[in-house]
C-alpha cells in the first residue's frame, strides 16, 4: 500500500537534485506521486544559476477487471539565468568565468492534467479515451544589442512573454490478434 523512494545529490557550485516519490495500492486505487528540484549557482562569474520543479501524480481506479479511470496531472517550473556564449578566443582565456550578458533571464513554466478511461470490451478488442489540458508559460528578458559572445550595447532589456492553452480529447478502439497478441490495428480520432 505505500512504498517511498528518495535520492538526493550534492555538488559543486551549490549544486542539489532531490527526487521523491511515494506509490501504492489501496484497494481499487493505485497511486504514484512525485517530485524533483533541481539548482546550482553554475559554474561561471554571473548569471548560470538554475533552479527547477517539477512533480505531479497519477491515480488509476479500477471499476471492474476490464474498466478503469486514469487521472493524472504534472506541474514544471524552470528559471535559469542565461550568462552568453563564449567565443572561442574567450573560451581559451578563461573558460569557467566569462559571462557576456550579465542580466539575461529565462523562465517556463508547464502544467498539464490528463483523464483517460480505458476498457477490455471483449478479448482482444479494447476502447480508450483521453482529455487533457495544458498550460505552458515561456518568459524571457535579454539585454539589446551585442551578438554571441559579446556584451550587450544596452542597458535596456526586451521582455518576451508568450503562453499556450491547449485542450483535447482522443477516443480510440485497438483490435489485437494473432498468437500472443503480436498483430494490432488502432482507429482513433483526435481532436485539439
Amino acid at each position: 500500500p505505500f512504498t517511498f523512494y528518495t535520492q538526493d545529490v550534492f555538488g559543486t557550485h551549490n549544486f542539489l537534485s532531490t527526487s521523491n516519490a511515494i506509490s501504492g495500492t489501496v484497494g481499487p486505487v493505485g497511486y504514484y506521486v512525485y517530485q524533483q528540484h533541481r539548482e546550482s549557482d553554475g559554474f561561471r562569474s554571473a548569471n548560470s544559476e538554475y533552479d527547477l520543479n517539477y512533480g505531479g501524480a497519477k491515480f488509476i481506479t479500477n471499476l471492474s477487471p476490464t474498466a478503469r479511470w486514469i487521472v493524472s496531472f504534472d506541474l514544471y517550473d524552470e528559471r535559469h539565468g542565461e550568462p552568453g556564449g563564449l567565443t572561442r578566443q574567450d573560451f581559451f582565456v578563461n573558460e569557467f568565468y566569462t559571462a557576456t550578458r550579465q542580466f539575461d533571464d529565462f523562465q517556463l513554466r508547464r502544467y498539464n492534467v490528463w483523464l483517460g478511461y480505458q476498457e477490455e470490451v471483449y478479448p482482444d478488442l479494447f476502447f480508450q479515451v483521453k482529455a487533457w489540458a495544458t498550460y505552458y508559460s515561456r518568459f524571457s528578458r535579454r539585454q539589446r544589442g551585442g551578438g554571441f559572445g559579446t556584451v550587450p550595447t544596452s542597458p535596456l532589456a526586451d521582455f518576451q512573454l508568450q503562453e499556450f492553452r491547449n485542450i483535447g480529447v482522443e477516443p480510440r478502439l485497438r483490435v489485437d490478434w494473432g498468437a500472443c497478441a503480436e498483430h494490432n490495428f488502432t482507429l482513433g480520432v483526435m481532436y485539439y
